[in-house]
């Protein structure tokens, strides 16, 4: 993925790329308090879950909610 955002920022000019970086900045903060809180709320319905299955239940409810995996 980063060599992915290199090319794209030798592509474009400086001001551009600054908006783009922000902008990525923003959906992968907007992701992590997603998944913050869908774990939060899996472990509270399952209090006795050891942490693995809740970070795979985390994981799998993630993937299910990405919309761009879906066609």
């Amino acid at each position: 993925m980063l060599k992915k955002l290199k090319s794209l920022f030798k592509k474009q000019n400086p001001e551009e790329n600054e908006y783009y970086l922000l902008g990525h900045m923003i959906k992968y903060n907007l992701y992590l308090l997603s998944k913050a809180i869908v774990f939060s709320a899996i472990s509270e319905k399952n209090p006795r879950s050891s942490l693995s299955e809740i970070a795979e239940s985390t994981n799998k409810t993630m993937t299910e909610l990405d919309l761009s995996n879906k066609k």
